[in-house]
């Protein structure tokens, strides 16, 4: 599942095949959190058999892209939340294709060492989407495990979790990446060289200066709610 930045305008790419300019391809995106329609419309042809969805993902999610051309869809899934951390709930979604939402899911989620730390019925999201969530309460690969009816595994992933930053090294990381589009910034409305810096992803050269302004103001909430909102780490442009 790809990462994609919260709050930051996003292309997403799908393949059509057989499609040409003049099809018809409409699209749906899903929202994980509370299996809702986030947005929805037509595709943009961009060429060759590849079509185009637009959005701004807002909030920490998974999000379903599903577009359709007549019978047939196609699927993309994109998260903006960090990877799976101990003591924090994490969403999955997985496509089961022919599924109907009267069906009943079920999953198992195995410990490295293969005992079940988690079992039940999936919830159905969307279409023939369905999602899990759970917590994880330690360190380690879980892995997810998708059953049918007959109880075969017809889906299986694996999950890493890591431990919790810190406090203190939660506000370096957002003190130095606020440095950076501070200065980033000031070049761009100086006429100066903007330092290659990659933040989750994306390179700062390339944002627009909305984008870094709107970024900027994202890591600042961030270091004022860790360590209070009295304190500045870095002085706006």
């Amino acid at each position: 599942m790809e990462k994609i930045i919260e709050n930051a305008y996003f292309d997403s790419i799908i393949q059509v095949p057989s499609s040409v300019i003049g099809d018809t391809v409409t699209y749906v995106i899903y929202r994980a959190s509370n299996s809702s329609v986030f947005q929805s419309g037509s595709a943009l042809y961009v060429g060759g058999i590849q079509w185009r969805v637009s959005f701004i993902p807002t909030g920490s999610d998974v999000f379903v892209v599903e577009v359709t051309r007549g019978d047939t869809k196609y699927t993309r899934k994109y998260k903006t939340a960090d990877k799976a951390t101990v003591g924090v709930s994490y969403t999955n979604v997985v496509s089961i294709p022919d599924s109907i939402s009267s069906q009943t899911v079920t999953y198992i989620v195995l410990k490295a060492d293969g005992t079940v730390f988690a079992d039940g019925n999936m919830t159905f999201l969307a279409s023939i989407h369905w999602k899990i969530s759970f917590t994880p309460d330690a360190e380690g690969t879980y892995k997810l495990q998708v059953l049918n009816v007959s109880k075969d595994v017809i889906y299986s992933e694996e999950i890493i979790v890591s431990a919790a930053a810190s406090a203190t090294a939660a506000v370096v990381t957002s003190a130095s990446m606020l440095e950076a589009v501070n200065n980033a910034i000031y070049a761009k409305i100086h006429g100066g060289a903007i330092q290659a810096y990659t933040i989750n992803g994306r390179n700062i050269q390339h944002m627009t200066l909305s984008e870094l302004r709107l970024f900027r103001t994202e890591l600042q909430n961030e270091i004022n709610d860790t360590r209070g909102p009295a304190r500045n780490l870095a002085k706006f442009r």
